[in-house]
């Protein structure tokens, strides 16, 4: 057995630092195509979509990417509202959207750190210039980068916020564009009006490089390792790196970077690493990567079995491959000058003692020049600390959607929006009524209540999508002493007519109250009345919802009063007193909307869906922000999360998924056979999973601290009390809001290293 310890070239760019470390250790290069004099202004209408003369377009040339960490667009800008001219106030609908080489990201006017001004005027002596973030570098070329910038408002809002760009006044135009008469063009900047000025628009690119010092160490050990390692015969290099960060196969990669790596979990955790190999002299054939067992204090031992190693695959979106599914690892053959990922993930047994264990990844290969190499093996050090504390195997705060037990290892139990989950089974007897049985229904849910399920949907969402939902109400139902089935209408409130009041109408709602009925009656006897909630409407933003909503809605409380109704909109008093937890989209999300909830007495849940939401569920997004998603949920008191969607079925990783983004479909369903297939996660999956055991780590300390508050005695133990109170605070520089979250893995890994050691330092004074 032969061990290589060789720390990964960085000729292809790798450094020991994460991508957004401190700015003072970064030269930001900035990139621009204006002579930056500021000549005029441009103002942009907030039209209802991407228009005529609304959307600005920047041509940048970037002669390399090398060193690269992060990137801005730089903006001299401003916002003013025309209705108002002493208005400082700023809609929350309203949105400035970005493209850069075909990647969108949106930002809410509101938060954006611009210069505000009122009708008259800009005053560009008072503005400054507007960072704005590039929410990953793989969004850059090398070569010619385009990009694109509107505002706009839904189209019920009024056209009053203006986008106001200063240009400089070189008196051409080379690299800029608007949109006019469905065509861009570079020789009228404002598109409608005569003798438009020529010029550059003030918009640049800042790109920050790794410093120089940090350069030049990079230059110097990468290419020198590399050549050491040709020199000595070794087959390959290798490193390890976080999970949050992507590994791209065409791509530098600018994060932390070991020889051997060391994985801080609880019991009953799951927590991950990647693993790279690139061969020196020749393909690896036949390479296989597993791990070996893991042996710790008084002759502990974490098995092998514990540990999973996957390959990270990529599938094709916006024009690139992104890192994502994450299929169960399989001998491969790695090329010369390719690279290969490996997702290596340690679920910690729930009987584990604490401590560290340490234990090794194998690697073995089939050499393409030298077979008498095909026995030699390679060991990486791979070491776990376990802590003294355990998770649940299903989270409280777990997520709602549509899944299946399959998918209680990522904490997400399933939720319809038109039936119940799980269903009992239905008839009519021979008077035309509607019966229910629950024998199988029992046996579901005291199952999932024995795996720690807490939520079940019984569906019967009257909207869908701001649509009517048909589905809903529309059944086929076995009728007694038959063999056929008779297809009737439940829904209790015409959507066209709420006061309609006929016979085809009475029997419907007679129906939907035989329904109801008997489930609420059941679950009240079984004590199960508290985990179950109806879906009663999703995204019913029209206001011809308003009235068959109430309706319907004070309905279902008639009929059960202590059942939830669940909506997916704001919170809101628009359908009566009758709602009970309402779920915002991200985007729409803010610390207002808590007091909005509170005042109406609603629980407040959030989903993500469409891929300029942020933090969106899409290929694109930068994976530690939805980690940091349920971060934000426990620093605003969100109760729970809602996944829209959740696998995508694909024959191939490639151009997969809602729109070819995987819009919130994490699980990849791959074909096994005509009739089979197999449920291959993703990186996003693994994100939200982590990202529910975060929230736990701190709703674990918070549980302590009730328990130690009560006990302390001394000045130094009142001292440690609120230093943990500290800790349960999700802090600012970690998460902010859903638009200021830390790029920097760091900072997340040691707020949880912070977090776990108060934890066990608290359970030990209070055993004591």
């Amino acid at each position: 057995m032969k061990t290589t310890n060789i720390i990964l070239m960085a000729a292809l760019a790798w450094t020991s630092s994460s991508t957004h470390a401190d700015q003072s250790a970064e030269t930001p290069i900035v990139v621009r195509s204006d002579s930056g004099q500021r000549g005029g202004h441009i103002d942009l209408e907030a039209l209802p979509s991407q228009g005529s003369t609304n959307s600005l377009k920047k041509r940048f040339t970037i002669e390399s990417l090398d060193h690269v960490r992060s990137a801005r667009v730089l903006m001299f800008a401003a916002l003013r509202d025309p209705t108002d001219r002493d208005s400082y106030a700023f809609d929350q609908w309203e949105w400035i959207f970005f493209n850069l080489n075909g990647h969108q990201w949106v930002l809410r006017v509101e938060d954006l750190p611009m210069h505000r001004r009122s009708l008259f005027g800009v005053n560009w002596d008072d503005a400054h210039w507007t960072a704005v973030d590039v929410p990953d570098i793989a969004f850059l070329q090398e070569g010619v980068n385009e990009l694109i910038v509107w505002n706009n408002n839904p189209p019920e809002k009024r056209k009053n916020k203006l986008l106001v760009v200063a240009y400089d006044d070189a008196g051409h135009s080379a690299n800029s564009f608007s949109f006019v008469e469905k065509q861009w063009a570079g020789d009228d900047l404002n598109g409608d009006r005569e003798g438009a000025p020529r010029g550059e628009w003030m918009i640049r690119l800042q790109l920050n490089r790794a410093s120089p010092e940090e350069q030049a160490q990079m230059d110097t050990l990468g290419p020198a390792r590399y050549r050491e390692a040709a020199e000595v015969g070794a087959p390959f290099v290798w490193g390890l790196t976080d999970a949050m960060h992507r590994v791209f196969p065409d791509r530098p990669y600018t994060g932390p970077l070991q020889n051997a790596w060391t994985i801080d979990a609880a019991r009953g955790e799951g927590e991950s690493c990647q693993f790279v190999i690139i061969p020196v002299a020749s393909d690896l054939l036949m390479t296989q990567v597993f791990a070996g067992d893991l042996t710790g204090p008084n002759g502990g031992m974490i098995p092998a079995g514990a540990v999973s190693v996957r390959l990270v695959r990529t599938a094709r979106s916006g024009g690139r491959e992104w890192p994502d599914p994450l299929p169960l690892a399989y001998p491969i053959d790695i090329p010369i000058g390719g690279r290969e990922t490996y997702w290596i993930t340690v679920r910690i047994p729930a009987d584990t003692v604490a401590g560290v264990y340490k234990g090794n990844l194998f690697v073995t290969s089939m050499s393409a020049h030298d077979r008498s190499r095909g026995n030699e093996t390679t060991t990486i050090p791979l070491h776990v600390r376990v802590r003294d504390f355990s998770m649940p195997p299903l989270s409280q705060h777990q997520i709602v959607g549509p899944g299946g037990s399959d998918l209680d290892n990522y904490h997400i139990v399933n939720a319809s929006s038109s039936y119940p989950s799980p269903r009992m089974e239905q008839s009519l007897d021979p008077e035309g009524n509607l019966r229910l049985r629950f024998d199988a229904f029992d046996r579901e849910v005291g199952a999932a209540l024995g795996r720690g399920v807490t939520n079940f949907s019984l569906g019967m969402a009257y909207v869908g999508a701001d649509q009517w939902n048909p589905a809903a109400f529309d059944w086929r139902v076995p009728v007694e002493g038959g063999n056929h089935k008779r297809r009737i209408w439940v829904c209790p409130v015409d959507r066209n007519d709420p006061d309609r009041d006929d016979d085809e109408i009475r029997r419907s709602r007679r129906w939907f109250s035989q329904y109801l009925g008997q489930i609420y009656e059941h679950l009240e006897k079984k004590g199960w009345t508290q985990y179950f909630w109806v879906y009663g409407a999703d995204e019913p933003h029209s206001g011809k919802w308003t009235k068959p909503l109430t309706r319907y809605f004070a309905l279902i409380k008639e009929i059960a009063p202590k059942l939830r109704i669940m909506v997916t909109l704001g919170p809101t008093d628009r359908f009566g007193p009758h709602v009970d937890a309402t779920c915002v989209m991200a985007n729409h999300l803010r610390r207002e909307t808590i007091e909005v909830a509170r005042r109406h007495g609603q629980e407040l849940w959030t989903y993500s869906c469409g891929h300029l939401n942020n933090p969106s569920l899409t290929l694109q997004q930068p994976v530690i922000t939805i980690r940091l998603w349920h971060s934000l949920q426990h620093k605003w008191g969100i109760q729970r999360v809602l996944l829209w969607h959740a696998r995508v079925h694909a024959w191939s990783f490639h151009g997969a998924g809602a729109d070819r983004r995987g819009d919130g479909q994490v699980f990849w369903n791959v074909p096994t056979g005509p009739d089979t297939a197999t449920t291959v996660p993703s990186i996003r999956a693994v994100m939200l999973r982590d990202g529910i055991e975060d929230r736990e780590y701190l709703t674990l300390l918070a549980e302590v601290v009730e328990r130690f508050s009560a006990i302390v005695e001394t000045h130094e133990e009142k001292t440690l009390l609120e230093t943990a109170r500290n800790l349960v605070v999700v802090p600012d520089d970690l998460v902010m809001t859903q638009w200021k979250m830390t790029r920097d893995p760091e900072k997340l890994a040691a707020h949880r290293r912070a977090v776990a050691d108060m934890i066990e330092r608290l359970q030990d004074l209070l055993s004591d």
